[in-house]
């Protein structure tokens, strides 16, 4: 997973280049693509390693407010079938991060949110791996946290 979110946090770093530099023409800009995937996940329950085929759906978009704000948001969805190498069994993979970024108009504040979910879902009786995380940080406009959440959690079932 960690593999999958650098590959296209640097796969989509151009896009993100070009999005943000595109001239303003309206108050929002949109650009969606979709990537073909071939990772290979690990079932953290039984240390399994899982090749993963499938597609990666990756969704950028920015807007303006009318008060000279600015509101940014990534949107990953990744989706695959493989076989888990030991156990040969059939597995669903599925992920989706969203990283969100606003910056409202005067004062100047910031809050930014990034959720990852990850499922590893295995058939028959091998464990599955659930993945889930919450980071969230906001500043006020002196550049102070107001709030500041970090939640992790895993789970085998």
């Amino acid at each position: 997973m960690v593999w999958q979110l650098k590959r296209s946090t640097f796969g989509v770093a151009a896009v993100i280049l070009t999005t943000l530099t595109l001239p303003q023409k309206v108050f929002g800009q949109a650009f969606t693509v979709e990537l073909p995937l071939a990772v290979t996940e690990t079932n953290m329950c039984n240390a399994e390693a899982v090749p993963i085929q499938g597609a990666i759906k990756i969704t950028i978009q920015q807007n303006f407010d009318n008060a000279t704000g600015s509101h940014f948001d990534e949107h990953f969805v990744s989706k695959g079938k493989g076989v888990g190498a030991i156990t040969m069994a059939n597995y669903t993979y599925s992920e989706e991060t969203q990283n969100s970024v606003q910056i409202p108009g005067p004062p100047l504040t910031v809050a930014q949110e990034l959720v990852i979910n990850h499922m590893l879902v295995a058939g028959g009786t091998v464990p599955n791996f659930y993945f889930a995380v919450r980071l969230h940080l906001t500043l006020n406009a002196s550049g102070a946290p107001t709030a500041n959440i970090v939640e992790f959690s895993t789970r085998c079932q």
